[in-house]
């Protein structure tokens, strides 16, 4: 996914996660929420990396 579509995931998630009317919901975003800030932060310094 590109740059543009992981923020807007993100925005959603971090929305949801401030929204949730439960604790498992909350904590659902969040875990999804984690999962994409790593392949993101994957992707950056791979990138850093071969520069």
């Amino acid at each position: 996914m590109d740059e543009i579509a992981h923020r807007e995931i993100r925005k959603e998630l971090r929305r949801q996660a401030r929204t949730a009317e439960n604790d498992t919901d909350r904590r659902k975003a969040v875990r999804e929420l984690a999962k994409i800030n790593r392949e993101v932060n994957a992707k950056t310094y791979t990138k850093l990396a071969e520069e």
